[in-house]
């Protein structure tokens, strides 16, 4: 009697580990988002685009076999190539400021969106310049500038791509702040 109580516990235990394991396999990769303000935003990853900023984009298509330029606005030089091809990109050429494309929304149909680097952060109302440079210190952060938009706003320097969107949600969710946000490159359509 004992020895089948235990037989039925043991396999009543796994099946409770297979279904929790199916439930997070169904629940697929974790969802790309960003805050604006309070709200949180969600991205799509479109694995086929790659985005470079600066005086080197040729060098990042040249390190992407079979590229091709589906578009250069803003600064940004948007390139198709394989999926996953960002990482290869990344360590293209160096003075290049690499990004993953998004898809605003999280939906195929939304407009491009790249993250060149930084992150605007608003900061309370009652902290001084030096407040904030103390705390970006501690951080081990620094501070671009001081943005002339609302009240006490900054960017603060941070790696281009995927490191600006983490560091912003990062910043975002500790509660330190009002809010944090990527400095996005935004794609713009003329009607």
């Amino acid at each position: 009697m004992k020895k089948a109580m235990t037989v039925k516990m043991a396999l009543m235990a796994l099946v409770f580990c297979v279904l929790s394991g199916s439930a997070a396999i169904a629940a697929g990769p974790a969802e790309d988002y960003y805050f604006d303000g309070g709200q949180r935003r969600a991205l799509l990853l479109d694995d086929t685009l790659v985005a470079a900023f600066g005086a080197m984009p040729a060098a990042v298509k040249s390190a992407l076999s079979g590229a091709q330029t589906v578009k250069s606005n803003g600064g940004a030089t948007i390139y198709r190539a394989q999926a996953g091809s960002y990482k290869t990109a990344l360590g293209a050429a160096s003075g290049a400021a690499v990004s993953p494309v998004f898809h605003e929304g999280g939906s195929a149909a939304g407009r491009l969106m790249a993250l060149p680097g930084g992150v605007l952060v608003n900061f309370k109302a009652d902290w001084t310049t030096q407040k904030v440079n103390d705390w970006a210190a501690a951080k081990g952060l620094a501070v671009d500038s001081k943005l002339a938009i609302g009240q006490n706003w900054y960017l603060i320097k941070s790696a281009p791509g995927q490191a600006s969107l983490d560091l912003a949600n990062q910043i975002h969710q500790s509660g330190e702040v009002v809010s944090a946000s990527p400095n996005w490159w935004k794609e713009i359509s003329t009607r």
